[in-house]
């Protein structure tokens, strides 16, 4: 199935293209082809969509975990931010700074998560961590694979998610 925003990822290739306009260390992004783009971005989507979100979502035939209805507080800018009940699916990526604080970072998520699955091959496969390499004389400690979910998505996200220690929700 090809990229259907509202369907399968939160934001179109365009808008996903404008984003890395903008942004420093895109070069694997913009010298990427269209199809693997698209692929990073519905998989994005996906584990954005595994997540355990506040609130709830507005149709129980929706087919994303977004739109959702109730309130999250973001500790980190003192607010109690209610969730946007209509997720903009046709608003474009220029007007993207007039939409609402959820819309935004969820987005934003998926642009980010994208990148770091396309830089980062091989990590929905990864079977472990290496502790211990030697080779020779060649000695390797604590070799980690990259996280599944990078810190910059993780702080986006995590005043939005249920059984977040720095969130709370109701209506």
């Amino acid at each position: 199935m090809a990229l259907e925003k509202g369907v399968n990822s939160y934001v179109t290739l365009s808008e996903a293209d404008s984003y890395f306009e903008d942004r420093l260390d895109a070069a694997a992004w913009r010298s990427s082809y269209a199809e693997l783009q698209e692929q990073a971005l519905v998989t994005a989507t996906r584990m954005l969509d595994e997540e355990q979100w506040q609130g709830s979502v507005v149709d129980a035939n929706q087919a994303l975990a977004f739109p959702r209805v109730g309130v999250f507080r973001d500790d980190s800018r003192g607010l109690r931010l209610a969730f946007t009940s209509t997720y903009a699916y046709s608003v474009n990526a220029e007007t993207e700074t007039s939409l609402n604080r959820d819309i935004r970072l969820i987005r934003q998520a998926t642009y980010e998560l994208a990148y770091h699955l396309m830089n980062n091959d091989g990590l929905l496969d990864s079977t472990g961590e290496i502790t211990d390499i030697k080779v020779g004389p060649i000695a390797l400690k604590e070799v980690k694979n990259p996280p599944r979910v990078p810190r910059t998505v993780r702080r986006a996200i995590q005043p939005m998610l249920r059984n977040s220690e720095k969130s709370w929700w109701g209506y």
